[in-house]
C-alpha cells in the first residue's frame, strides 16, 4: 500500500514539466515583445498594421482553444466524479490536466511566434 507522502511525490514530474512549459512560454513571450515593439511602435506601415490584426487575431484563437478544450476536460472531469472514480490523487491529475488543456494553445502559439519573428530578423 502507498503512503500518502509517496502519492504526492508521483505528482512532482507533471508538476515540474508544467513548470518548465510555463518558463519556456514566458521566455518566448519575451522574445516576441522584444522584437514586435519596434514593428508595433515604430512609423505605421501596411506591415506592421497587419502584425498588429496577426498579433490580435492569434490572441483570441488561442483563448478560445484553450477555452473549449479545458471545458471539455472539465466535462470529462465531472463525468468521473459523478461515477465516483476519482479518489485525491485522480482529482488533481484530472485538474491539471484542465490546467494543461487551458495553457496548451498559447503556449503553442507564443513558441511559433517567437520562431516566426527570429528568423525574420
Amino acid at each position: 500500500m502507498t503512503k500518502p507522502l509517496d502519492d504526492v511525490r508521483s505528482l512532482a514530474p507533471a508538476a515540474l514539466r508544467r513548470a518548465r512549459a510555463a518558463g519556456v512560454a514566458g521566455y518566448d513571450t519575451a522574445t516576441t515583445l522584444g522584437l514586435r515593439l519596434p514593428i508595433l511602435f515604430g512609423v505605421p506601415t501596411a506591415a506592421s498594421l497587419l502584425e498588429w490584426q496577426v498579433a490580435a487575431f492569434e490572441k483570441t484563437v488561442a483563448v478560445m482553444s484553450g477555452l473549449t478544450a479545458a471545458n471539455l476536460r472539465l466535462q470529462r472531469l465531472g463525468l468521473k466524479a459523478a461515477s465516483g472514480s476519482l479518489d485525491g490523487l485522480k482529482l488533481a491529475e484530472e485538474w491539471l490536466a484542465v490546467v494543461d488543456a487551458a495553457t496548451e494553445p498559447a503556449f503553442r502559439r507564443v513558441g511559433a511566434n517567437a520562431r516566426r519573428l527570429k528568423r525574420g530578423r
